[in-house]
Parts: C-alpha cells; sequence; structure tokens
C-alpha cells in the first residue's frame, strides 16, 4: 500500500487524473460533511488505486508519502 499526501482537493483530482492517464484504475472518495457546521461540503478527500507494479509505481515519485 502507498499512501501520498496533497495539499488540497484540486492537487487530489490533479493525481488522480495522472493515475488514470497511465491506466491506473482508482476510486474517488467524497465527504459529503462539512469541516464547521453549515460550512460546505469537505468534497474529494481521498482515492484508492488497484495495485500497481512495475513502471506504473513512478507516477508515485512526485508525492510525499508515508513510510512506515
Amino acid at each position: 500500500m502507498v499512501m501520498c499526501g496533497v495539499d488540497n482537493e484540486s492537487e487530489l483530482m490533479k493525481a488522480a487524473s495522472r493515475c488514470m492517464d497511465q491506466g491506473v484504475e482508482l476510486a474517488l472518495f467524497c465527504e459529503p460533511d462539512p469541516i464547521e457546521e453549515g460550512g460546505p461540503a469537505m468534497g474529494h478527500t481521498a482515492f484508492c488505486t488497484q495495485p500497481v507494479y512495475g513502471d506504473q509505481r513512478r507516477i508515485f515519485r512526485r508525492y510525499q508519502t508515508w513510510k512506515l
């Protein structure tokens, strides 16, 4: 499993787009609840991909990853 961090929803969507452009299937997660009561929904907060191998792993080089 690879966990990557991005700064905001716009960057998350760019990362998802890069993965899809390379043929990596993914599922986006959307948080409908607001951070503050009465505020806007949080929107897309994460995505997960199919298992990636070999050259597809290079997609994640540009992102900060969580190392155990």
